[in-house]
């Protein structure tokens, strides 16, 4: 029986599979079926008495991304940002690595995005990727296709009566419950003048609420909350200037900014500027001052709670960052068009929670669809009409289900069966995963930050290390008695290897080869050594060591340079002291 749902299952499964005798079924075996290939994947069911029946489940492509992790510079958990198709060449480089021959095929524009990654296979990588983008996929082979709407619209329309294609509707899932009739929307409360209709607290936009469906499900109100609309200008850094005097203020222009931003402060508050992608992104800084002939922004500096300073060496703009502006009035075309931003996005969500969820199962006439030649495949729209149960519509194929044998050959058992719905939903699993991914976000940005506070607390561990005196007078580092020795401090100090490995991934028995061993390109982010002026990240090239003997133990070491933040990978059967090489 072939399965096959949009954005679901894709198999094929084999039941009663009867053999007199054992027969060799291996994980790996596969069927070619329609010109695409169909694995097994897991091992088969079997029942055995005085014969062999089986049960033999086919998967298709898709389920292989199941075995790879998305991963990017070696890492599983990281947030990345981009449009779609650098997120899904992210799955490509994870997938080809153990499978080769995956592509990208044809993928609709979109708006770059951070997504992020924790211990994800790239199946699951795929549907969040969908989900963030709010795209559907299909794959032909190893070909991913991610589009606003997977399938086709079809002029087929099923209904009883001869040659209408139709032998039975069966709704099989209805819910009305959470359908909602009138909804109050409202976007951020961000960059709102003081006398913005007439003291609303929220964007709104002039009739407040959107309504449908009132006469049919009565008025059931509920509201729709975007902190992400409100009147926004998305600007561009065009050039920086690094920092003022004592690294306290900073500066950057965005040339095509068309307002004065003198113009737009509002009383009582300090206007800001708020990153939104580049190394600064998610913070925000507190705008001093606004040079509207050269559009340069000033802004300052501050600490947070882990008492790191932003902007910094690290972390700081850079031409191409793109920000936004708080705490400010903007020219009323903003204002309006947010509103109408809101509108839109309160239309969306109310078509969505209107009606009911409803699902049906569409048993259909394999003589007449033979007879016609169509075939049916998931994210297709027909037509269905029925009468009794209030149906007529185009509604979406969902899923379909049909022995491999159709339409070659029929049987008084023979079905087709499509599921048709107005909704797409994912998977249990895959909306278990998603949904345990979206609570644990908090956004955390895999980046250098962790190695900036890893700093701040050596050097605080330093500095309390120096404070630390023992008033017994037996703490001398020249003559360390036994005790001497209590549990309040003990610091076991080795200087050069206090450091952390950023992006870099150790490949033993590197293309099969037990005598090969590959250590990728990454950095050494050093926690108290640094070059003064230039920084404390080594950048080490990616190295191959080949020869070497699989019984024998051997150190690797980062030979780091002295004058430049470069580096190179060296392995050694015996140790080697950190002042032993130049």
């Amino acid at each position: 029986m072939f399965t096959h749902g949009l954005m679901q299952e894709h198999k094929i499964v084999a039941s009663n599979v009867i053999s007199a005798e054992k027969l060799n079924i291996q994980i790996g075996d596969f069927i070619v079926y329609k010109g695409k290939k169909y694995t097994i994947n897991t091992v088969p069911d079997v029942v055995a008495d005085h014969r062999y029946t089986y049960t033999i489940t086919f998967e298709g492509p898709e389920y292989r991304l199941y075995d790879a992790i998305i991963m990017h510079n070696g890492d599983a958990d990281f947030t990345y940002y981009g449009e779609a198709i650098p997120h899904l060449n992210l799955i490509l480089a994870s997938i080809n690595a153990i499978d080769p021959g995956w592509t990208i095929g044809f993928v609709d524009a979109t708006i770059a995005d951070y997504i992020t990654y924790v211990d994800l296979s790239c199946r699951t990588a795929l549907t969040t990727i969908a989900e963030k983008f709010k795209l559907e996929y299909y794959i032909v082979n190893k070909e991913i296709n991610l589009v606003k709407q997977a399938g086709n619209v079809t002029n087929l329309s099923f209904s009883y009566g001869m040659h209408n294609g139709l032998y039975s509707l069966n709704r099989k899932y209805i819910s009305e419950k959470n359908v909602k009739t009138k909804i109050f929307a409202y976007g951020s409360s961000k960059n709102l003048p003081a006398n913005y209709r007439n003291g609303a607290k929220r964007l709104v936009f002039e009739e407040r609420f959107i309504a449908n469906n009132i006469n049919i499900y009565k008025e059931k109100q509920t509201t729709y909350t975007n902190e992400e609309i409100y009147p926004k200008r998305t600007s561009t850094v065009t050039s920086v200037v690094e920092s003022g005097p004592d690294d306290k203020v900073f500066f950057l222009s965005d040339s095509s900014l068309e307002f004065n931003l003198n113009n737009s402060l509002i009383p009582g508050l300090e206007a800001k500027i708020s990153f939104t992608s580049g190394e600064l992104y998610g913070e925000t800084f507190v705008i001093t001052a606004y040079n509207n002939a050269t559009k340069v922004i000033t802004y300052k500096s501050f600490t947070n709670e882990a008492k790191i300073t932003l902007p910094n060496q690290s972390f700081k703009a850079a031409v191409g960052d793109t920000f936004v502006l708080l705490d400010i009035s903007l020219p009323q075309s903003y204002i309006t068009a947010a509103e109408a931003e809101l509108k839109a996005a309160a239309i969306q969500y109310t078509s969505e929670v209107s009606i009911p969820q409803v699902e049906y199962d569409l048993n259909i006439d394999i003589l007449n669809m033979k007879t016609l030649g169509y075939e049916l495949n998931p994210g297709d729209k027909v037509t269905v009409v029925h009468e009794a149960l209030g149906v007529n519509s185009l509604i979406r194929v969902t899923q379909v289900t049909y022995p491999i044998s159709f339409p070659e050959i029929l049987t008084n058992n023979t079905q087709f069966t499509a599921t048709i719905a107005n909704f797409i939903s994912y998977t249990d699993s895959e909306r278990l995963v998603a949904t345990t991914i979206q609570n644990k976000q908090n956004i955390r940005i895999v980046d250098r930050r962790s190695i900036e506070l890893a700093r701040r607390n050596t050097a605080d561990f330093n500095d309390l290390r120096e404070l630390t005196f023992d008033p017994d007078g037996y703490f001398d580092p020249g003559n360390i008695k036994p005790e001497s020795i209590e549990s309040g401090m003990i610091s076991i100090k080795f200087k050069s290897q206090n450091f952390r490995l950023r992006d870099v991934l150790y490949q033993p028995n590197y293309l099969g080869n037990a005598n090969s061993l590959l250590i990728s390109a990454g950095f050494l982010d050093h926690l108290e050594i640094e070059i003064e002026g230039l920084g404390y990240s080594w950048a080490i090239n990616s190295k191959t060591f080949s020869g070497l003997n699989p019984l024998i133990p051997y150190y690797v070491y980062a030979k780091c340079s002295r004058s430049a933040l470069t580096g190179e990978w060296m392995i050694s059967e015996t140790p080697v002291f950190a002042d032993e090489t130049p």
